[in-house]
């Protein structure tokens, strides 16, 4: 009976004993697999750290310069609008020197005196006389005063023509502001029709 009992025994523990073999062979392939899988996490862990550990040292690297772009381009619109301003204050003081020159211009023109074509006394501007007289009166007078010397008072054509005559008649009457007053007599009335301004050669008045 101990014999027998020692083999059952035996058998026993050596069936207990397979078992536990086996369970121990699925639990270290388990841990074989869990391991293998964990690893495979981290190494993809680890692959992502580094990318983005690369990419937050490219855009650490790549800060320096785009701050550099960045203040260059500032600088850049800033002398833009600086030069932007001296250009279009350069065009105003050309527009002004062109508008002086045609000015003077037009008063050289005026005081151009040919005697064969315009009496003593008269300024010769393009193809027509001009004379300012120093007598002082009303605008009847005054038109009276030029008709009996063969002329009208004068009918201004052209806004050129206004400018050359603002000149013509300021600069002459520097030189006779003491014989006559500052207004000046011009070929424009509404005598007929108050409110109707016409020209003494029958034209109506134009504004542009």
């Amino acid at each position: 009976q101990s014999v027998e009992a020692s083999a059952i025994f035996f058998a026993a523990v050596c069936w207990g004993g397979s078992i536990r073999s086996r369970d121990n062979n699925k639990l270290n392939k388990l841990i074989r697999k869990a391991g293998s899988v964990l690893g495979l996490h981290y190494s993809t862990a680890d692959v992502e750290w580094r990318m983005l550990n690369k990419l937050l040292n490219i855009m650490e690297s790549s800060s320096h310069p785009l701050h550099i772009l960045l203040v260059k381009q500032n600088e850049l619109k800033t002398n833009l609008t600086e030069m932007t301003e001296e250009r279009n204050k350069l065009k105003t003081n050309l527009t002004q020197l062109t508008a002086k020159h045609n000015r003077l211009l037009c008063f050289a023109n005026s005081i151009c005196v040919t005697d064969k074509t315009c009496p003593d006394g008269w300024t010769k501007s393009c193809s027509s006389c001009y004379f300012l007289s120093t007598e002082s009166g009303s605008w009847t007078t005054g038109r009276e005063d030029c008709r009996t010397r063969g002329a009208d008072l004068v009918v201004i054509h052209s806004a050129e023509e206004q400018v050359k005559l603002t000149f013509f008649v300021s600069v002459k009457q520097t030189f006779i502001s003491t014989f006559t007053n500052t207004r000046t007599w011009i070929g424009l009335n509404d005598r007929d029709n108050e409110g109707t301004w016409k020209w003494v050669d029958g034209t109506l008045l134009t504004v542009t």
